[in-house]
C-alpha cells in the first residue's frame, strides 16, 4: 500500500438586499445609484457595460493616436437608450454585448489609418506561450509592446498583444477575486483594431488562436470550439486545441494518451482534476510536475472549496508563498517580501489603458501585473480565513492568520475588499462591512459579481445595517448579451431577486453545457432526480464525480440507486468505496461492505477520510478473528491523528479492554480537540468506574421500552435537527426525538454519545418519539452516527 506524502522541494447569510425594485436614471452625466442605508452617490458610468465600453473606446483611441489619427482621447462614450453609445460622431450598438468587436466598427470607421507591415523578428508565441509562467508571459510582454510603439498599424502586432492577454487570462484563478472584464475589453480594443488594419485579409496564427481564447474568456465557449476546428493542428497549433478543450470541458481523459505535456497543459489539466475529481488525484499530478509545483496554480486550487483538513493545512503553509514567490518574476520584491517592500510593487493601481502616462504602449501594464497579484494574494487569505473557522474550527488558527496577512493587505489598494472575509472579531467584521458596503457605492467597478455575491455567506453574519447595496442598477443584466461570463455567481442574484431563474440557466446552459454550475442548477432545478442530472450534466457524466455527486444528494434516492451510483463512482474514483460501505453496511449486505471499504483503505490517497471511515472494518475484521488486520487498521487511523480516526482506535481498546491505551487515546483527543467526554467514556467502558458513569447518569442506567415513553406529553432526549443520507436509509428523520439507545434511557447529548460513541458494534437499537408516536428502529450504524445536529430537548 503506497500513501503519498506531498513534499515541495524550495516551499517554505445575508438578507435580500432592499432597493431591488429601484432604477438606475440614464443620462449622459452619470447615474444615480439606490442606497440601503440612505443617501445617493454620483458616478461617470450608468452601469457596468457603461463602463466597460468606455474601457475599450480608450484603449481604442490610444491604438489610434499612435497611429497619428489625432488626439481622440477626449471624447468619452455617452450613454444613450438600451445598449447603445454615444461617442463623439460615431453611435455604437452593443452586438450584441461590449465583448463583440462588431460593436465598435462604427467608431473605427472615422480613423483613416495607413497599415504598417511587421517587422520580421516576431516571436514564436505559439510555441513560447506554451510555458505560461509570469517570467514567460512579461518577456513576451515587452517584446510585444515594444512591437506595437515601433509598428502600431500593424495588424499582426495586435493579433499578438490579443494572444499574450488571452494567455495571460488562462492564468487568472482568483476565485471569488477573479476579474477579467478589464483584459476582455482589451482583448476587444486589439481584437478590433487588427480586423481594421488587415482590410479583409486573414488573422495571423497567433491572431486565430487570440479569437478562441477571446471566446472562451467572454464565456462563448461553444463559439470558440467551433472557431478551433477550422485551425489547422499541426505543431504547437494541437497543443492549444488541447489547452482549450481541457479549459472549456474539464476533460482530463485528454491527458492520458500525452506523454511530455506542455505548461500550458499541465495548468489547465490540473484545473480539470480539481473539478472534477478532486484534490488528491490534483495533488498527485503536481507531484510528477517539477514546472506546475513551480507555479502557484496548485496552491490555489488546494485553497478551494472541496478540500480536506489537511490540504487546508498545506494552503496555509504554501498559499501566500507561492504568491509572492510567483510576484518576485515581475517584481523586485527581495529576499524578505515586508509589507513595504511587497506595497512598493504590488500597490500599483489606476485606470486601465493601453497607452501609459509616458506615451508608450504597454499590453500589460505594471498596474494590470499588480492587480492580477493582489486578487490572487487576496483569494488565498481569504480561503484560509475561512478554512480555519469553519472547517478546522480554529479561531485561534484564524486570529493568528488574521494578524499576519492584514498588514500587508492594509499596505494595498481594495483592502476594503478582503478585510471583512478575514475577520474573527464580530465588531471588526461589522466595521469591515461597512466600509465595503461604502466603497461598493463609491467604486463598483473594482468588485466583480462574484465578490459580491460572496459578501451574502462571510465567515460572520451580516446585520440588515452593514449589508451590501443593492447591485441591480450596476450588473443590469446576468452576464453580457451572447456570454456566459461568471455565470456561477451571476445566475444566483436573478435567484434572490425573483427574476426568472430557470428560464436564464436554460439559456445561459446552451451558451456553456459544461459548466459545472450551469449544470448543477438545471438539474435542480428541472426535477433534481437521476433523469433531470442525466439531461443537465450530458456528456460530463462520463468524467466527472460532480453529477453523480448530485444524484447523491437528491432527496429522494432510493437505497438500490444510490448503492449503484456509487459503484460507477468508485470505479475512477476510490474515495467513494467509503460511502459505498456505508450503504451497503445499512442494507445488511457486509461482505460487499468489506471489498468497498477495503478498495479505499488500499487506494485512496484521502487518508483523513479513511481514517473516519473504516471504523466498521475494524468491527468486521475483529468480529472474523482477523484481530491483527483490526489492529493495523486502527493503528492506522491513530496515526492520522484525526479526531474519528482516534475515536476508531479508542472503540478498539475498549473492545479489546485495554483501559490504558483507552485512557492514552482519551488524553490525545482532550489535547488535540479539546473534547474531555472520551476521559470519561474510557473510565466508564474501560475501567468500570461507576463514579464516572454516575456523572453522566445521575440516576444509573435506566432499562426501558417503547411502552415507558407512550403517555409522556413532552420526554426528555435528543432532537434530531436535520436530516442525512444516514437517518433517511435507517428510517429517523428531522424532528424525532431519541429517547433511549440500546434499551437505556437517554435524556442529554452527553448521555447519548457515552452509549454510542464508544462501542465497536454497528448493531444499534433506538427508541424515538415522532409526535406522538413511539417507535423503535434496529439498525446498522457503521460508525455509530446518525451524521446530523442533534440537540437535548424536552422536560
Amino acid at each position: 500500500m503506497t500513501h503519498r506524502v506531498f513534499i515541495f522541494a524550495g516551499l517554505l447569510g445575508l438578507p435580500l438586499l432592499p432597493g431591488c425594485e429601484k432604477k438606475v436614471e440614464e443620462s449622459g452625466a452619470g447615474a444615480e445609484i439606490s442606497e440601503t442605508d440612505g443617501g445617493k452617490a454620483q458616478r461617470q458610468w450608468t452601469c457596468e457595460e457603461h463602463w466597460m465600453v468606455e474601457g475599450t473606446v480608450r484603449d481604442l483611441q490610444g491604438m489610434a493616436k499612435l497611429c497619428g489619427a489625432g488626439d481622440t482621447e477626449k471624447t468619452v462614450p455617452t450613454a444613450k437608450s438600451g445598449h447603445e453609445y454615444q461617442v463623439g460622431k460615431a453611435g455604437l450598438k452593443m452586438s450584441p454585448s461590449c465583448w463583440d468587436i462588431a460593436s465598435y466598427r462604427p467608431l473605427l470607421e472615422e480613423w483613416k489609418i495607413t497599415q504598417q507591415a511587421a517587422s520580421d523578428n516576431a516571436p514564436d508565441l505559439l510555441h513560447d506561450l506554451l510555458t505560461p509562467t509570469a517570467k514567460v508571459l512579461q518577456k513576451a510582454n515587452k517584446e510585444i509592446s515594444e512591437r506595437i510603439k515601433t509598428t502600431p498599424a500593424a495588424a499582426r502586432v495586435h493579433e499578438e498583444a490579443a494572444f499574450l492577454l488571452g494567455v495571460f487570462g488562462l492564468r487568472h484563478n482568483a476565485q471569488q477575486f477573479n476579474d477579467l472584464r478589464p483584459l476582455l475589453c482589451r482583448m476587444t480594443a486589439h481584437l478590433a483594431f487588427a480586423e481594421k488594419l488587415r482590410e479583409g485579409k486573414p488573422p495571423s496564427d497567433a491572431g486565430r488562436w487570440a479569437e478562441v481564447l477571446y471566446d472562451c474568456h467572454a464565456g462563448r465557449p461553444v463559439k470558440a470550439r467551433e472557431k478551433m476546428k477550422s485551425i489547422p493542428t499541426e505543431g504547437d497549433s494541437g497543443r492549444w486545441k488541447r489547452v482549450v478543450d481541457l479549459h472549456v470541458t474539464g476533460d482530463w481523459r485528454r491527458m492520458q494518451d500525452l506523454a511530455e505535456p506542455s505548461l500550458a497543459e499541465a495548468i489547465v489539466h490540473a484545473r480539470a482534476l480539481k473539478t472534477h475529481r478532486g484534490n488528491p488525484e490534483l495533488m498527485a499530478f503536481v507531484t510528477e510536475r517539477e514546472d506546475l509545483q513551480a507555479t502557484p496554480e496548485w496552491s490555489r486550487l488546494l485553497s478551494q472549496q472541496d478540500r480536506s483538513v489537511d490540504d487546508g493545512h498545506l494552503a496555509m503553509r504554501s498559499g501566500v508563498t507561492m504568491e509572492f514567490f510567483e510576484a518576485g518574476e515581475v517584481f523586485n520584491l527581495g529576499k524578505e517580501p515586508t509589507p513595504d517592500k511587497i506595497a512598493a510593487f504590488l500597490a500599483k493601481d489606476g485606470a486601465w489603458g493601453l497607452v501609459g502616462k509616458d506615451g508608450g504602449p504597454r499590453v500589460i501594464s505594471d498596474a494590470d501585473w499588480a492587480g492580477y497579484f493582489r486578487r490572487h494574494f487576496h483569494m488565498v487569505c481569504a480561503n484560509v480565513s475561512r478554512f480555519a473557522l469553519r472547517q478546522w474550527g480554529s479561531h485561534e488558527a484564524a486570529v493568528a492568520w488574521e494578524k499576519e496577512v492584514l498588514p500587508y493587505c492594509r499596505k494595498l489598494p481594495d483592502v476594503e475588499l478582503i478585510e471583512p472575509l478575514v475577520a474573527t472579531r464580530e465588531k471588526d467584521f461589522q466595521d469591515d462591512m461597512r466600509k465595503v458596503s461604502d466603497y461598493a457605492r463609491k467604486h463598483p467597478e473594482r468588485i466583480p459579481m462574484g465578490l459580491w455575491f460572496d459578501y451574502r455567506f462571510p465567515n460572520l453574519n451580516v446585520r440588515p445595517g452593514t449589508a451590501m447595496p443593492n447591485q441591480e442598477p450596476w450588473f443590469r443584466e446576468v452576464s453580457p448579451p451572447g456570454t456566459a461570463h461568471d455565470p456561477i455567481h451571476r445566475i444566483r442574484f436573478t435567484g434572490i431577486q425573483g427574476g426568472d431563474w430557470v428560464k436564464q440557466i436554460k439559456a445561459l446552459h446552451k451558451i456553456d453545457p459544461w459548466n459545472r454550475e450551469l449544470c448543477y442548477e438545471l438539474a435542480e432545478n428541472t426535477g433534481n432526480n437521476i433523469e433531470s442530472v442525466k439531461a443537465a450534466w450530458g456528456e460530463v457524466r462520463e468524467y466527472s464525480k460532480r453529477p453523480l455527486n448530485q444524484i447523491l444528494e437528491g432527496p429522494r434516492l432510493t437505497a438500490d440507486e444510490r448503492i449503484e451510483t456509487l459503484r460507477t463512482f468508485m470505479s475512477f474514483d476510490p474515495d467513494a468505496g467509503l460511502d459505498l460501505g456505508d450503504a451497503l453496511v445499512i442494507a445488511g449486505q457486509p461482505e460487499e461492505a468489506h471489498d468497498a471499504y477495503e478498495t479505499a483503505y488500499e487506494k485512496s490517497p484521502d487518508r483523513v477520510g479513511v481514517s473516519n471511515k473504516t471504523r466498521w472494518l475494524i468491527h468486521y475484521y475483529k468480529s472474523s478473528g482477523n484481530d491483527a488486520r483490526a489492529r493495523e487498521i486502527a493503528d492506522h487511523n491513530e496515526q492520522v491523528f484525526s479526531h474519528e480516526g482516534l475515536e476508531s482506535a479508542f472503540v478498539l481498546a475498549i473492545r479489546d479492554k485495554d483501559a490504558k491505551r483507552a485512557k492514552k487515546i482519551a488524553e490525545d483527543i482532550a489535547e488535540r480537540y479539546d473534547d474531555h467526554r472520551y476521559g470519561l467514556f474510557a473510565a466508564w467502558h474501560g475501567d468500570g468506574d461507576e463514579s464516572a458513569l454516575r456523572e453522566v447518569f445521575p440516576n444509573g442506567l435506566q432499562d426501558v421500552t417503547t411502552a415507558d415513553f407512550e403517555d409522556v406529553k413532552s420526554p426528555k432526549g435528543c432532537r434530531l435537527d436535520k436530516d442525512s443520507v444516514v437517518t433517511r436509509s435507517v428510517g429517523v428523520r428531522s424532528g424525532d426525538i431519541v429517547v433511549a439507545v440500546d434499551g437505556k434511557r437517554v435524556e442529554t447529548m452527553l448521555q447519548y454519545d457515552m452509549l454510542m460513541r464508544p462501542i465497536l458494534d454497528p448493531h444499534t437499537r433506538l427508541i424515538i418519539r415522532r409526535g406522538r408516536q413511539v417507535l423503535e428502529i434496529d439498525c446498522q450504524l457503521p460508525n455509530r452516527r446518525l451524521q446530523v445536529d442533534m440537540r437535548a430537548v424536552g422536560g
